[in-house]
């Protein structure tokens, strides 16, 4: 792989407002009460309208056995319908919220049952349009599991919002070998092609790390293959990652793209589809010197269609690079900490490419007290956040680091993390900080955010030439409703704003985040 020296980036740290481009407009909808509100999650936002969800609810205050389901209008954040649609059964077992797709102001909502008796799990979709017409259950797939929890379906769009892809993951088998099965429908939910696909190599031996339905209906699937995975071990230099392309149509030829990732422990790997001119790339970090750290990036630009490798490019970080993390790492020599995980893989103006990771780890502490009881308590920590920036032709132009620290306990990090939004500007990265960040940041070390009720909202833009700008959108002491990021949801890969849920004790409202020139 070639490697080539990246230039130092001064990036432009404020707190002022842009005298140029557009700045950040938050309306706020009126409060709702728990109790009394029909909605609990956001489940898409569209331009000019976003959807939300209820489903049956048991506590102490009342059981509410319906699932309801409302449009409101961004624009004025006011309910336009809302429907309720009582609870339901298939084949006389219940059925579990899953997930969610919205393609042409349509929601395909998922949903999971599971039947003891023939010991099956079943994967079902129902579509409700703008009109707040309801379809009935339609089956889309089944798998056999002896388990509610063993087996999983996934399922994704593909960008240009016209496929649907069902991916199944059956049961692991010990000795058996590697097995999964892929479903393609339409918008309409007619079934275009299904493929069940068996590798050579044991189900232990393999790990998929995701996979990708093209604009063609192609699906490409992102694997490590390890020869012997009992092994102890903190090295990953023996695993061998590779792409397999499943081809629609009645023959599903299968073709395996070779990365040419040897002699390098890949800490974390991420895979986009439908490039430009036929293109697509996987990129992540990895590291040379120790398990536990990333020394660098690396970026690998394929022919689409035929697995040709376009361009191949390895990255080491700089000691500066290094040093804005922690500068004791970077004078022994060492990389940044290996806990980021790969967020967002995003398109740039020119064609280039932008490639997001946070760093995310959960620590789990079980203390014994006084009296002899043992106490386990979840720490979450969403600390920073990592930004490369890959030109047209697959070098890695730049990268940036937006600091960022956040913790909380017992919670799953409910207010922690960020949501994304992207513009002419650049990107714009939302979350919850601590409040005299508002003047350390760029600056000094940062306070670690801990109690989000005395925090305040942060925008912070990184534009498309590497200059970053810190702002208050919100102050959370002031209004006393907390942001939950990523509960919100953005509209159009967030190119059009988000919606954003926020909460204070039994309240509830609604923020119309958008940009204004």
């Amino acid at each position: 792989m070639s490697k080539r020296i990246l230039t130092t980036i001064v990036f432009l740290f404020t707190t002022l407002v842009f005298g140029q481009g557009s700045f950040p407009v938050l309306e706020w909808s009126p409060e709702y009460n728990q109790r009394d509100a029909k909605f609990d999650r956001i489940l898409d936002a569209g331009t000019a309208h976003f959807y939300t969800a209820r489903s049956p609810q048991f506590g102490l205050f009342g059981t509410s056995r319906d699932h309801y389901y409302a449009m409101y209008d961004r624009a004025h954040l006011s309910e336009e319908w809302l429907v309720k649609v009582p609870s339901w059964e298939w084949n006389g077992n219940r059925v579990e919220p899953r997930e969610n797709l919205m393609a042409n102001d349509v929601q395909y909502l998922f949903f999971e049952s599971y039947d003891r008796q023939s010991d099956t799990k079943s994967l079902l979709c129902r579509t409700l349009d703008s009109n707040a017409s309801m379809s009935e259950p339609k089956l889309v797939e089944q798998l056999d599991s002896r388990r509610r929890r063993q087996g999983d379906f996934s399922v994704q769009l593909s960008k240009d919002r016209s496929k649907i892809a069902v991916f199944t993951n059956p049961p692991f088998k010990r000795n058996g070998s590697e097995q999964f099965y892929i479903r393609i429908f339409d918008l309409e939910l007619n079934e275009l092609w299904n493929a069940a696909v068996e590798l050579e190599y044991e189900d232990q031996q393999v790990v998929i790390n995701g996979f990708e339905v093209s604009n063609d209906g192609d699906v490409y699937i992102l694997c490590n293959y390890d020869e012997n995975p009992n092994r102890i071990q903190l090295s990953r230099e023996r695993r061998e990652f590779f792409v397999l392309k499943v081809e629609g149509g009645a023959e599903n030829e299968i073709t395996k793209f070779e990365l040419g990732l040897r002699n390098i422990r890949i800490q974390n790997i991420g895979m986009e589809c439908d490039l430009k001119d036929g293109q697509m790339a996987v990129s992540g970090f990895y590291s040379k010197q120790n398990f536990y750290d990333m020394d660098g990036a690396f970026y690998i630009l394929f022919d689409q269609e035929k697995g040709a490798v376009l361009h191949s490019n390895l990255n080491p970080f700089s000691a500066d690079f290094v040093a804005q993390f922690n500068r004791f790492r970077a004078k022994r020599g060492q990389g940044i900490r290996r806990n980021f995980v790969f967020r967002q893989f995003l398109s740039r103006p020119d064609g280039g490419s932008y490639i997001v990771a946070e760093d995310y780890e959960v620590v789990v502490r079980t203390v014994q007290t006084s009296r002899g009881t043992t106490v386990t308590n979840y720490y979450y920590y969403y600390n920073d956040i990592v930004v490369l920036s890959i030109s047209k032709d697959g070098d890695i132009d730049w990268y940036a680091h937006i600091p960022k620290k956040q913790v909380s306990m017992n919670d799953g990090g409910y207010y922690l993390g960020y949501a994304l939004l992207q513009n002419e500007d650049g990107l714009h990265f939302i979350y919850n900080d601590h409040k005299k960040n508002q003047k350390r940041w760029g600056q000094k070390t940062l306070r670690t955010l801990t109690n989000v009720k005395n925090s305040n909202l942060a925008l912070v833009t990184l534009t498309h030439d590497a200059e970053m700008h810190y702002r208050i959108v919100n102050k959370n002491s002031r209004r006393k409703f907390r942001v939950s990021p990523r509960r919100s949801s953005v509209s159009n890969d967030g190119k059009d704003g988000a919606v954003l849920l926020s909460l204070r004790g039994t309240k509830l409202r609604f923020g119309n985040l958008y940009f204004q020139d």
